[in-house]
């Protein structure tokens, strides 16, 4: 006899990066939230304005206190602050290769669930008849 059973992790540790933190913390939440978890949001220390409103967003359309937390700060502190947290059921990171590191160790160590999206690569192709200063501009 084999059961599946689905059933909320709990708290999910969402550690977001400078560029696009609000976007990227909404792709994050909405999958958390829509299987029955509740969040803990790491604002990037650059650009925290935006998660921070969310977050008051959420409370006003009555969201129950304690679903949507943010804490802001520098990732070394708050981001490992989150992933060794002993509630904190899953990790979610979107950043540089060394924090990745560094978040999954700390996770794999409490053998919690660990995604990471690792950037720092942005390969782009130039041809020879583009047009760089329109490419640059955008």
């Amino acid at each position: 006899l084999a059961i599946v059973r689905r059933e909320p992790l709990g708290v999910c540790g969402l550690i977001t990066p400078f560029n696009h933190p609000l976007l990227i913390a909404s792709k994050k939440l909405a999958p958390c939230l829509a299987t029955g978890n509740v969040a803990v949001v790491k604002a990037p220390e650059l650009a925290p304005a935006s998660v921070l409103r969310l977050a008051e967003i959420f409370a006003d359309a009555g969201a129950p206190p304690g679903v949507v937390n943010v804490v802001p700060g520098e990732g070394v502190t708050a981001g490992a602050a989150v992933a060794k947290h002993p509630d904190v059921a899953r990790v979610d990171f979107t950043g540089g290769p060394r924090g990745g590191a560094a978040l999954g160790a700390l996770a794999g160590a409490r053998s919690v669930s660990f995604t990471s999206e690792l950037g720092g690569h942005a390969p782009v192709l130039v041809f020879a008849d583009a047009d760089v200063d329109a490419a640059v501009a955008g």
